[in-house]
């Protein structure tokens, strides 16, 4: 009798610990599922939500390059300056304050843009010291205009094209 029974509880233990091995794996199935969707609309949400901000920093970052550019900076700054002296102080420093005011941009665009633009930024700066070591501060901002112009033709700033052109391109995948 105590075998029958024992034959008799397998027959019942048996299938039910079957039925609920596969309950468990279906709800698990059905979990993971609905886990996956779950994430898949937050991430279409972000997205969503992070695209004006994301191309209002790429339309930022086009308009630094512009600004950094050295004839629209010389332009812009040459009606407020007397002298060479401070035509080149005025200069390094909108370099430095464009920059400045641009950084929280990198956190949407890609590392070697980013890393572009530092490049570009440092290689204007340079050049703008080069034109500071030859040009005397007591000179016309004429003088240091043709200076300028100048070093431009020897040392064009190829880094901010190059910048330029990579943020263009990531633009373009983004949209």
């Amino acid at each position: 009798m105590n075998y029958s029974g024992a034959v008799e509880f397998i027959r019942i233990v048996f299938p039910l610990a079957a039925m609920l091995g596969l309950v468990y794996l279906m709800l698990k199935n059905f979990r993971e599922k609905e886990d996956k969707q779950f994430l898949l609309a937050l991430q279409k949400e972000v997205k969503k939500q992070s695209f004006p901000v994301r191309l209002q920093a790429y339309e930022r970052l086009v308009l630094l390059a512009e600004r950094l550019e050295p004839a629209a900076l010389f332009s812009r700054l040459n009606p407020d300056a007397r002298d060479a002296g401070q035509i080149k102080m005025m200069m390094l420093m909108s370099v430095h304050q464009e920059f400045e005011h641009n950084l929280a941009q990198q956190i949407y665009i890609s590392n070697p843009v980013w890393n572009q633009f530092i490049k570009a930024k440092e290689q204007l700066t340079d050049i703008l010291q080069k034109v500071n070591a030859t040009v005397p501060n007591s000179a016309s901002t004429q003088e240091f205009a043709k200076a300028l112009f100048a070093q431009l033709e020897k040392t064009p700033p190829t880094d901010l094209l190059i910048a330029k052109n990579a943020l263009k391109e990531e633009i373009a995948r983004f949209l």
